[in-house]
């Protein structure tokens, strides 16, 4: 069994929540991450196709930050700790955090931290 982490990239069009901000104007892609027998599915938004690099890039940025409180996390973030948007945005990544540790199991520290 491989220790490489697969996937597929495949374009949805769906516009990014924040594309009404100027210079924001990316599209969706559902990414399929696999890893020794095990899938998890990514919704990801770029102004073009990503890579699987580019996906594992930004999820395991998130994963990293994902053990701290939501104060915490919404102080390093540069997020009102008042805001509705930014309190789903931390259950939103804390969410993605636990699909990814299902996904890469016990390789999930030595991954994450490494990159």
């Amino acid at each position: 069994m491989t220790n490489r982490i697969t996937g597929d990239v495949k374009f949805t069009g769906e516009r990014a929540p924040w594309a009404d901000r100027p210079g924001m104007e990316q599209v969706g892609w559902e990414v399929e991450l696999r890893y020794q027998g095990r899938r998890m599915s990514v919704k990801f938004y770029s102004t073009s196709e990503p890579t699987i690099d580019d996906v594992l890039e930004c999820v395991y940025s998130d994963a990293s930050d994902a053990d701290e409180a939501f104060a915490d996390w919404a102080a390093s973030m540069g997020y009102d700790e008042d805001s509705r948007r930014a309190y789903a945005t931390w259950e939103a990544v804390q969410a993605q955090t636990a699909q990814l540790r299902r996904l890469l199991g016990s390789d999930f520290d030595r991954l994450v931290y490494a990159s």
